[in-house]
């Protein structure tokens, strides 16, 4: 298993590893890859890969997988949160971002400006609200990359729940076969969502029931991460970086020729079981791809992540791609790291100069 290191953080806050743990250096490069994978995606890059797809699963896996490491072996030492309270602790991240880009997109885009007020304040509240995503007609409305943080939220909200079934499979000794069973309503969503689409009114990218399954699955993942069983001993402490590169390589290697050669054609829950050990690998940090994911720029990106996945559909409106134009690039991206940035600054200092009023008051 990692190394665990002591550090500080205040309690409870559920944004934030637990003092017994490490922060996963490696999964946060993947999740500054994933977005950035995400917003290339938008630029007609990826082609057959399907590459937005991929990367949205691989952040809600990555999502519950952390959300287990950090968290889950904390049950008896901090008070168990309810899904609101989860919720409400997420809120003053998201929010923020939120708002901000559903007004540049109210005001600024044409397609949402040129609709009448009820339509924007109807749509709108559903829009703030996060609900967006349990509808079809209406997930990609306004800023159209905000359904991610609907379903992350209803991901979080059921994450007391998730905690409870695992707890009472590991005390039966079943925890795998509540892994089966996650996976098994996950196939046969599928199954059904694409065979009798006039029936099952759901959608495989958005849809909320379904990033929660997927999140579910990194769940379990992330609790099998922490527990001493033989595999993670072998892995932390019998096996060198040379062998553990070569795991990484082949696992990453056959994900990759999978998106490559079939792209679409496959159900989508395939690569999310193929994703899985890749993460559980690189948990590890012990191989030469985990070393690089761990690079301080993927480690500066990450801290802006958010903004940078919210902000850009917003300026790629703006800034219509330039196919073979390196130039456009390069702006794109320098407009978008600044953008991200200098928000990030001022709500942050806008937060402080809030908090030292209130201190003073």
């Amino acid at each position: 298993m990692p190394r665990m290191k002591k550090s500080t953080i205040t309690q409870n806050d559920i944004n934030k590893p637990s003092s017994h743990h490490t922060i996963l250096k490696s999964l946060n490069g993947i999740k500054a890859l994933a977005v950035i994978g995400i917003i290339f995606g938008h630029m007609s890059f990826g082609g057959s890969w399907d590459m937005c797809a991929r990367m949205v699963e691989i952040l809600f896996i990555l999502s519950g997988f952390c959300m287990a490491y950090n968290h889950y072996q904390d049950i008896a030492k901090e008070p168990e949160k309810t899904g609101w309270e989860i919720v409400k602790s997420k809120l003053p991240k998201f929010y923020p971002v939120h708002i901000t880009t559903f007004l540049l997109q109210a005001i600024f885009v044409p397609t949402w400006a040129s609709k009448s007020i009820g339509f924007i304040l109807v749509f709108g509240i559903l829009n703030l609200s996060l609900q967006q995503a349990w509808f079809q007609k209406t997930q990609f409305m306004f800023n159209n990359v905000s359904w991610f943080l609907s379903s992350l939220i209803f991901c979080y909200f059921i994450t007391p729940s998730l905690k409870k079934l695992c707890c009472y499979g590991e005390e039966k000794g079943r925890l795998w076969l509540c892994f089966l069973s996650i996976l098994g309503i996950r196939i046969y969503l599928e199954y059904t969502i694409l065979n009798y689409p006039t029936y099952v009114f759901m959608d495989l990218h958005t849809n909320p029931i379904i990033q929660s399954l997927n999140y579910a699955l990194g769940f379990i993942a992330g609790i099998y991460f922490t527990r001493p069983t033989h595999i993670n001993h072998y892995l932390s402490t019998q096996i060198d970086k040379c062998q553990m590169s070569v795991l990484e390589c082949v696992f990453i290697g056959v994900y990759a020729s999978f998106c490559y050669s079939y792209g679409v054609e496959l159900y989508r829950i395939f690569y999310v079981v193929l994703a899985l050990p890749i993460i559980y690998l690189l948990g590890f940090g012990k191989g030469i791809i985990s070393h690089v994911l761990s690079i301080k720029p993927l480690m500066w990106c990450e801290k802006i992540n958010l903004e940078l996945f919210m902000f850009h559909s917003f300026i790629l409106y703006h800034l219509p791609v330039e196919n073979g134009n390196i130039w456009y690039y390069a702006k794109f991206w320098i407009i978008s790291i600044m953008v991200a940035i200098g928000f990030k600054m001022i709500w942050g200092k806008t937060i402080n100069y809030i908090s030292a009023q209130r201190r003073i008051g």
